[in-house]
């Protein structure tokens, strides 16, 4: 099904941070860019100029994504947010705190994504993360832990438990082996809605990595450009955060969490807020 289709809807659930986080954020990105540009002219920024190799998130796109649906009919969608809102009543405010820069893959020559690392050393994300897969799964009848493991990467021991009990127990294998093969392509986070057969069961084990993208990179990127921008953000991650950021606040309480529409315009993606989850 086409993407543009008004019969569905391309979904995830988020964080947004504050502003005076995504302050901090669009400094960074900015500083980034300057060290790009003095290799050369080929820089993107996040008002949408052109680049040679990198497209920048725009501050208002700023998010963390915490679970990534995909396209789904939108006569689903208040049945989703009947799910989340039942499930806020079990969460609590907690905070989070700014990280330091990194890519991903981490093999610099496929880098194909530049972010900053979100920090929760209580594994409250992870919790998070796991409890609106669960109302995913149960709404689309699909095992998502299947498609997206989450092995604690910033939880607790505590919290992986916690994570174990919200899936259903009675959960129809044969039925959800089936539906995989239908709805693979939901949940694996590709702007294009195209599957990547040769990383898809990798991308299914890969651990939660809570994170904030700042930018994309284009397909072609040639290998010194790569490069060099894995170099950058290599000697940014020797900096303690403080000095990263030129800050000494960079924690912030999240109480609250977002139910998004992917929308596509004039080549990017545009976040619109279908329901926000206050906790």
């Amino acid at each position: 099904m086409d993407m543009s289709d008004m019969g569905s809807a391309r979904v995830f659930v988020g964080l947004k941070p504050p502003q005076t986080v995504s302050q901090l954020i669009v400094r960074y990105q900015k500083e980034l860019q300057e060290a790009i540009a003095e290799r050369g002219p080929g820089i993107y920024l996040p008002q949408g100029s052109r680049s040679s190799f990198v497209r920048w998130t725009a501050e208002d796109s700023l998010h963390l994504t915490l679970h990534f649906i995909g396209a789904v009919s939108r006569q689903l969608l208040d049945s989703f947010q009947s799910r989340f809102r039942a499930k806020v009543s079990e969460l609590k405010p907690f905070k989070v705190s700014l990280g330091l820069p990194g890519f991903l893959p981490h093999n610099r020559r496929n880098m194909r994504v530049v972010y900053l690392s979100v920090l929760d050393s209580q594994g409250n994300l992870d919790y998070l993360a796991s409890l609106i897969r669960s109302c995913v799964s149960e709404q689309l009848g699909i095992d998502s832990k299947s498609i997206c493991t989450y092995s604690g990467s910033s939880a607790s021991s505590d919290s992986e438990l916690k994570e174990s009990r919200v899936f259903p127990r009675d959960f129809d294998q044969s039925a959800a082996s089936k539906a995989k093969e239908k709805l693979v392509d939901a949940f694996s986070e590709n702007p294009r809605g195209k599957r990547d057969s040769k990383n898809l069961s990798k991308r299914k084990n890969d651990p939660f990595l809570p994170h904030i993208t700042l930018g994309r990179l284009e397909r072609s990127a040639k290998r010194e450009d790569r490069d060099h921008l894995a170099s950058l953000i290599s000697k940014a991650s020797m900096l303690n955060v403080s000095s990263l950021y030129h800050s000494d606040i960079v924690e912030w309480e999240v109480n609250s969490f977002i139910f998004y529409e992917s929308v596509q315009e004039n080549g990017r993606s545009r976040y619109e807020v279908l329901e926000e989850f206050h906790f």
